[in-house]
């Protein structure tokens, strides 16, 4: 099997296993959906300085809008706050409440199961290559973006999950 082949091949599992890993998260009972739990996190890991939408999109390879109504939502249960930037009024900052802390750190055992069982019989090394073979397509990415002048991903990552 050749090189192309065995790459549509990976790259439809990607879609595919992408697609039921959010599902499964979904089922969680964490009142929250995987991509809500992700911006939440990201939040988390640029706590206590807000990042604002754009920050928020290119962090989670999302759109603007897909950020903005998640944060919205989020806002509503009250774990973030959304407010205008001092300087400029058309810039809108994300924050994390005490509340969306907390929630994080109980969902905090939920997400560590999940994660075992979604790796159960991988051993390090196995992790590692994927781990290495992601940062790879990642790079690809990168280069195919530079070369189209069309970003679809950051060229710069946010302090990642």
């Amino acid at each position: 099997m050749g090189k192309t082949n065995r790459g549509k091949i990976v790259l439809s599992k990607i879609f595919t296993l992408s697609n039921k890993i959010q599902i499964l998260g979904d089922r969680l009972e964490t009142g929250i959906t995987i991509k809500q739990f992700q911006l939440l996190e990201v939040l988390s890991k640029n706590d206590p300085a807000p990042m604002t939408i754009t920050e928020l999109s290119e962090a989670l390879g999302s759109s603007r809008q897909n950020i903005k109504k998640m944060a919205l939502l989020l806002e509503k249960q009250n774990y973030l706050v959304l407010s205008k930037d001092d300087t400029d009024g058309r810039i809108v900052r994300v924050a994390l409440t005490e509340e969306g802390k907390n929630s994080l750190q109980q969902q905090a055992e939920s997400d560590k199961e999940f994660i075992n069982q979604l790796f159960d019989g991988f051993d390090d090394k196995l992790l590692k290559n994927m781990s290495k073979g992601f940062d790879k397509l990642s790079k690809n990415i990168l280069l195919m973006e530079e070369k189209t002048n069309n970003p679809a991903v950051p060229k710069e990552t946010i302090k990642p999950f």
